[in-house]
This record gives C-alpha cells, structure tokens and sequence, in this order.
C-alpha cells in the first residue's frame, strides 16, 4: 500500500485531493499535518494520523507520499524539508 501524508486540509485537499487519493487502490492517507482540530480531520480521515508540527509530520509520520497543500508561499519550504526527512 501506498501510504500518503497530507500537509494542509483546506480547500485544495477536501476538495482536489483527497477525492483523487482515496479511490486509488492500494493507496491510503494515513498522516495529516494542519492547524485544524483533529476531530474535525478525523470526521473525512478517521484512520489519519493528525500532527500539529510541520516538522514532527516530516520526522514521524509514517508515509511514502508527502503532498503539499498550503498556501503557494509555504511550498518550498515544506516540500524542501521533505525532501531531506527520513
């Protein structure tokens, strides 16, 4: 299984990504980093893992697949750091 890491739940993941995603076979979210309350991420992934720091997503989740769902400004920051965690 492919096991996704989403970072941000706003608009483009409700709405774009998650869509897509969850009717892959063979793939899962299975870890969320957002600002939002972990049960309100839990009502859409209740199997997720939920962080609240960027960078303890990056160093404990779980995950194959980062996608970066924040604002444009975040992304490099973010996608950099992924790129470098383990």
């Amino acid at each position: 299984m492919i096991k996704f890491g989403i970072v941000g739940f706003g608009l483009a993941a409700k709405v774009f990504h998650l869509p897509i995603i969850t009717r892959l076979q063979n793939a899962a979210v299975t870890a969320v980093y957002s600002s939002k309350p972990a049960d309100e991420i839990h009502q859409v992934l209740p199997d997720a893992e939920v962080f609240n720091s960027v960078d303890d997503f990056l160093a404990q989740a779980d995950v194959d697949v980062v996608v970066v769902l924040t604002p444009n400004d975040l992304h490099a920051d973010i996608a950099s750091k992924a790129l470098l965690a383990n």
